[in-house]
């Protein structure tokens, strides 16, 4: 049952139960039918629900209620909203149930949507001293500047720039002037290479063209100092993930007495 945004299918939607239970509110109700479906197999990852208007018609209640549901199911990771797309339903297969402890490339794992391609596109430079100080580099050092754009089609959903050491291309046999080596190291190798990072998220407020679509859609960042098994920084990345198409988990546990 994959609905079409300008087409959704109302065919196997239940109505409210009758009579309709008075020791339940009306929103959790709601709640309960979408969650069954998408619980039962009959809503599957990817198919997008009908919109507030048509579910409030479709239930016989207000639109309040309805988007109270919805908003439930979203904060719940059930349901995603897409900006002119409507509400998509999560495919939580993918969910990493050691969240953000355990190292992986964000960008891909963490996004709600297939991503389809990514581009990349680099620069050589010097290191300025903050960066120096972080990756433990002497001033000046050269780094790559990896600039990383994840797709779902057409459609930017992240950005990621990799600043990494260049010492680390001879360390991986990657050779400088080849553009499929240079590709395949930023996109597949360097996560690989990562036992331990240090990571801040913030909300972004300025437009980040590349994905924002003129500031349309909001942003979180997560900026980390990553490093290998052996204590080696391995580079200082920037994260930027549209709020629309991204969820992280984190799990946390009781440390020792």
């Amino acid at each position: 049952m994959r609905a079409k945004a300008d087409n959704p299918d109302l065919a196997g939607i239940p109505q409210l139960p009758t009579p309709l239970r008075y020791d339940v509110q009306l929103y959790v109700q709601v709640y309960d039918v979408l969650y069954d479906m998408i619980s039962g197999g009959q809503l599957k990852p990817g198919d997008l629900i009908p919109g507030e208007c048509t579910l409030a018609q479709h239930f016989g209640v207000s639109r309040g209620t309805v988007r109270q549901a919805i908003q439930y199911l979203e904060e719940d990771g059930l349901l995603t909203k897409h900006q002119g797309r409507g509400s998509e339903v999560v495919d939580r297969s993918k969910r990493n149930h050691a969240g953000l402890q355990n190292y992986t490339d964000m960008c891909r794992e963490f996004c709600t949507v297939p991503v389809s391609r990514v581009e990349a596109k680099w620069i050589i430079s010097g290191a300025g001293r903050w960066l120096s100080e972080q990756l433990q580099l002497p001033k000046g050092a050269l780094t790559i500047n990896f600039d990383l754009i994840y797709y779902r089609e057409d459609e930017a959903v992240a950005l990621a720039q990799r600043l990494i050491p260049a010492t680390w291309l001879e360390r991986c046999s990657v050779d400088p002037n080849s553009v499929e080596e240079m590709r395949a190291f930023a996109i597949d190798q360097v996560p690989k290479l990562v036992t331990d990072s240090r990571a801040e998220i913030s909300i972004h407020t300025e437009v980040i063209p590349e994905i924002s679509r003129s500031g349309e859609i909001p942003c979180f960042s997560i900026s980390e100092i990553a490093s290998d098994g052996e204590g080696r920084p391995v580079g200082h990345f920037k994260n930027y993930l549209r709020s629309d198409c991204y969820r992280l988990y984190l799990e946390r546990h009781r440390g020792p007495r």
